[in-house]
């Protein structure tokens, strides 16, 4: 394995790579890598390792919160690749996949988001640069499968999640139009009182659930609205400072 293809590898793709020998040494090859889970948890590494032993093409894994991790056979160790994030991961979902590897809070960083083609042509760059080989045409095939497989998976998780929440909220699932509430806008910049009045008492029944506890999704829907309709009157030529006054009022 030729490290220094490996280090400008991982200064390009932005992945942490991590070289573990068959007696268990490990070698990092990215700057914030004593921060990854690939050097926190032997957990990870042994399900990355098994995979790989078993089959001939890199094996994908998908691990929490919509990230990847690879693992490829190089000589008599395993290089192994990730995370490679598909989805976008807030602080809470951070804070919550480096706890479960075992990373402490204060070495939280922001991932890099990947599509899942450009996760497969990252595993593919790696596979060439390891041995100077590349995919037969069989194995580029299998792990297209592989790719295309998670790609599915995930859509069918997103689209199930939508179907849940609607089933959860059925008496609820209608909510209000952006055409509504542009109308209930333009009402608030015109000074029309009476039509401003008339569309948010509509607007308030067909609203959306805000919490569960009827009170306090009235008290959401309520700071909402008070902060649309202020920027509303604001747009119109209402002062700012009392435009916020009036809104803070409320």
């Amino acid at each position: 394995m030729r490290n220094n293809h490996i280090r400008i590898l991982c200064a390009v793709l932005k992945v942490d790579l991590v070289y573990e020998t068959q007696s268990g040494e490990l070698t990092a090859f990215f700057d914030t890598i004593q921060d990854s889970p690939l050097m926190r948890s032997q957990k990870l590494r042994q399900q990355l390792c098994a995979g790989a032993a078993g089959q001939s093409i890199p094996f994908l894994y998908k691990g929490n919160y919509g990230c990847f991790f690879a693992a490829l056979r190089s000589g008599e160790g395993y290089l192994y690749m990730g995370p490679m994030c598909s989805i976008k991961l807030g602080a809470t979902h951070r804070r919550q996949m480096a706890r479960s590897y075992g990373i402490t809070e204060d070495d939280l960083r922001v991932l890099p988001v990947f599509t899942l083609p450009e996760i497969r042509n990252m595993i593919l760059l790696t596979n060439s640069l390891l041995e100077n080989v590349s995919l037969e045409n069989e194995e580029l095939l299998q792990l297209n499968r592989i790719i295309n497989h998670n790609e599915r998976l995930i859509r069918r998780e997103q689209t199930s999640f939508l179907l849940r929440e609607e089933e959860e909220n059925d008496e609820t699932v209608y909510r209000h139009t952006y055409h509504e509430e542009q109308l209930l806008m333009q009402a608030i910049r015109e000074g029309r009182t009476a039509d401003a009045v008339r569309l948010a008492e509509s607007m308030d029944r067909d609203s959306g659930r805000l919490a569960d506890d009827e009170l306090q999704h009235r008290r959401n829907l309520a700071m909402v609205g008070i902060a649309l309709c202020a920027r509303a009157a604001m747009d119109s030529g209402v002062a700012p400072g009392e435009g916020y006054r009036i809104s803070g009022y409320y």
